[in-house]
């Protein structure tokens, strides 16, 4: 407690503030200071922590090099005594009570006596349009209308307090011209209070620059619609844009579709070398390349095309890696038993099994058309493949490939399923007796279950003691359950539940149960009983129409019949019924959760941009008066649907006329596939409706059918870049600098101690990396845009 120690401020100035800390050696702590502006007792109000560093190896003592920062004063800061708190803390910031990432660290507390300010300066300056000779400037005047402007070479400086050192203006608003083209300039601004007598701090600087744009690239290579392009490693060249300052860099889209390009690299030369590869036989790559200098990126690129070779019938090619990245040997070699390597495998992936010479392997995929190929030579050649399952003795010792793919034209596909080892021969040993016990046909409704019973008998076993009683060994018990209307052989299904011993039935018999239907979509299904003894082939359990259970024969005992009725539809399933959003700020202000578990599909309604959908639900959004609203969809933390279609739509229901579009318009990682639709120049008032659809042609099942959703607009936002929530590391920094926060960031600039602009980049994701290895070792401030805020920090390059 050092609130004896008194520091007077004055609102609306900015002070700057040198802190030192002993870190007990080679470890990290981070400084955060807390002012209590508004005087309420709390430090959680927006605008009142600073982050002011991170301290390294440091004792702390006289000779200790200083941290330091600085606290700009709201204007609205309240009069009077304040409390300021000085957080330490080892690894992490933390918040006001060490409660959020608390570890190792100290807390000091302070007075500040606030004056009130006589002249508050401007704030909020920006360049809201430019040429190569002309800028229109505008700022928030926080007071009086009566201001100086100073316009000047990025890096001059703040101007001299005189008066008319700038020129004299009674807006907020001010027109420069006679600019040179190319050139990084800065603006300074402060209000004058009292005519040439009260002046408030100077404003700034704000920077902007009139750079030209560049043309588009053109001469690409593959030329455009190139067919034949060998599978591998691709390089794509193109020219260097002849008009506008020398590109700093070129982002790289590329997709399947004309319309669903996203971004793959960003490029600081006119190729893209050997980072490139491409494994998919068959495949029509659409690419797109758009320059970037100073003064942004242009509109309107080419769309260039190439389609690589074809396949040839055996598939080596793994463009989704290997999986999982250690080797896996079989546990058990009965013939019989599936040994799963992962439940969470790619198609265009491959794992590593380790095999014995002699030995009979079959190897299966979970999805019952995939394409299965063995390699022995890592990858260089195809020893056997065919479609799921294959059988093979093998012919070496160590580790083969497995690799698993969509079809013989080597398919690629980010779905999950499992990857399986069966290893040996099966015993000889069978069961004399099993059965579908009951019941011999169930109803459900989508998302409910039945419970399936069957019984065993083995002479010997099952019918004398202590097993008359008890559950006899060596019995595997399962329920299956075919694919959706397939009446077909129990032999043939992948889908088997493991059954339990029911105790309550006490018989010659064993009797085992379990509980299916939970995932299944609405349809007709049909299950049967497995067991085997001592591992030992599976024979299978049917029931005749008397309710008698014996071996399944496909004419009097048979499978059960398991249907499963569609759920309600949602509230919102037609238009006529949308849900209202309420816009926020940012995606999780009025976040809501939706589902298309139900959902039907509406004739004469197709989202222009992904015609391969099917079952929607509908939202309602009233336009804000920015006239902008952006729309997005994320997947939910379970169960959750993650490809989506979105569509905007004006006009009413049973009129509707669409605006926009979107499929696969998410950010990087698990909402890539989602959808995210930004409208802009909407009439402020009207009402909007919006459709969100499921990818593809499959049905909406307990496990892919709900999501989240959003309309929000930066101009809503209410409140500030919220620091307790961004993250930045390493600083100091060698290559790479990382920036993570809550919400979406937009723009990243770092700018050098003389205020010049030497990286921008547009993100539009809530987490980045920014390359600084190419530039020379010193200070920078890095300017991060997020949810219309920003916030500036210094960071240091070793």
């Amino acid at each position: 407690d050092f609130t004896a120690i008194i520091g007077n401020v004055i609102a609306g100035d900015t002070y700057p503030i040198s802190l030192k800390g002993n870190t007990d050696g080679a470890y990290s702590t981070y400084l955060r200071v807390f002012v209590d502006w508004n005087q309420n007792n709390v430090f959680t109000d927006a605008g009142e922590s600073y982050d002011i560093g991170i301290i390294t190896n440091s004792t702390g003592d006289a000779a200790s090099t200083a941290l330091t920062g600085s606290i700009l004063v709201p204007g609205s800061a309240l009069a009077g005594n304040t409390r300021m708190r000085v957080v330490k803390n080892y690894a992490a910031y933390t918040d006001s009570c060490n409660l959020n990432g608390g570890s190792f660290g100290q807390a000091e507390d302070y007075t500040l006596t606030v004056t009130a300010a006589s002249c508050i300066s401007p704030s909020a300056g920006m360049v809201t349009a430019n040429t190569s000779t002309t800028a229109s400037l505008t700022w928030t005047s926080n007071g009086p209308t009566n201001a100086e402007i100073v316009v000047q070479t990025a890096g001059t400086g703040t101007p001299a307090m005189a008066n008319n050192t700038g020129v004299n203006v009674t807006a907020n608003s001010y027109s420069a011209t006679g600019l040179t083209t190319g050139t990084n300039y800065e603006f300074y601004v402060r209000n004058e209070c009292t005519d040439g007598v009260l002046f408030s701090s100077w404003a700034g600087p704000y920077l902007f620059n009139t750079f030209t744009l560049n043309n588009c690239p053109g001469n690409p290579l593959p030329v455009d619609m190139a067919t034949d392009v060998p599978v591998g490693a691709v390089t794509l060249t193109w020219d260097i844009p002849t008009i506008g300052e020398a590109p700093t860099s070129y982002d790289l889209y590329a997709g399947d579709s004309p319309t669903t390009l996203a971004l793959l690299g960003n490029y600081t030369t006119n190729s893209t070398g050997t980072d490139l590869v491409i494994n998919a036989y068959n495949a029509v790559i659409y690419w797109q390349v758009i320059p970037i200098n100073p003064a942004g990126q242009p509109t309107g690129c080419v769309v260039w095309s190439f389609t690589t070779q074809s396949s040839p019938g055996y598939c080596l090619a793994a463009p989704n890696g290997l999986y999982p990245a250690t080797s896996y040997v079989p546990a058990t070699c009965d013939g019989l038993t599936e040994n799963v390597i992962n439940t969470f495998c790619y198609a265009g992936e491959y794992s590593n099994v380790t095999v014995t010479s002699g030995q009979t392997y079959t190897f299966k995929s979970s999805i019952g058309t995939d394409f299965i190929t063995i390699s022995t030579d890592d990858g260089a050649t195809a020893a056997v493949y065919g479609v799921t399952p294959l059988t093979w003795i093998s012919t070496v010792s160590g580790d083969v490939r497995f690799y698993t793919h969509v079809d013989d034209q080597c398919g690629s596909e980010a779905a999950p399923r499992s990857r399986i080892v069966i290893c040996g021969v099966a015993s000889t040993d069978s069961p004399d007796y099993v059965s579908l016990q009951f019941p011999a046909s169930a109803t459900i409704t989508q998302g409910g279950s039945a419970t399936v019973y069957g019984q065993v008998y083995e002479g010997g076993l099952t019918d004398v003691m202590p097993n008359i009683i008890g559950q006899a060994p060596g019995i595997n018990a399962f329920v299956g359950i075919s694919p959706i209307g397939a009446n077909t052989n129990p032999n043939t299904w992948t889908n088997w539940i493991p059954a339990t011993w029911n105790s309550g039935n006490v018989s010659n018999n064993d009797e085992y149960q379990a509980t299916i239907g939970a995932t299944l979509a609405p349809g007709t299904y049909y299950y049967a009983t497995r067991f085997n003894l001592n591992n030992g082939a599976y024979v299978y359990g049917g029931i005749d129409s008397a309710n008698n259970g014996n071996f399944w024969d496909g004419t009097t005992y048979l499978s059960g019949v398991l249907t499963v009725s569609p759920p309600p539809a949602p509230v919102n399933d037609l238009c006529s019924a949308a849900t209202v959003l309420t816009p926020g700020g940012v995606f999780t202000d009025n976040a809501v959760n939706g589902t298309l578990l139900g959902a039907t599909t509406t004739a004469g309604v197709t989202p222009s941009c992904q015609t391969n959908s099917n079952l929607e639900v509908w939202y309602s959004i009233v336009v804000p008066a920015s006239g902008n609203i952006t729309i997005e969809a994320q997947v939910a933390a379970a169960n959750s649907l993650t490809d989506s279609v979105l569509a905007a739509f004006s006009g009413t229901c049973g009129a509707l006329t669409q605006i926009g579009c979107d499929d696969d318009g998410g950010p990087a990682g698990p909402n890539s596939l989602m959808s995210l639709l930004t409208l802009t120049g909407l009439n402020a008032g009207d009402t909007i409706y919006i459709g969100l659809w499921k990818f593809g042609a499959g049905p909406a099942t307990g496990t892919n059918s709900l999501f989240k959703i959003s309309a929000y607009d930066a101009s809503l936002a209410t409140t500030a870049f919220n620091s307790s929530t961004f993250s930045y590391y390493p600083n100091p920094v060698k290559d790479v600098l990382n920036l993570q926060y809550s919400g979406e960031i937009s723009k990243v600039q770092v700018i050098n101690l003389l205020g010049q602009e030497v990286i921008a980049k547009s993100i539009n994701a809530s987490q980045t990396q920014i390359d600084m290895a190419s530039l020379p070792r010193g200070t920078y401030l890095v300017k991060v845009t997020a949810d219309g805020v920003e916030k500036t920090i210094k960071v240091l390059k070793e």
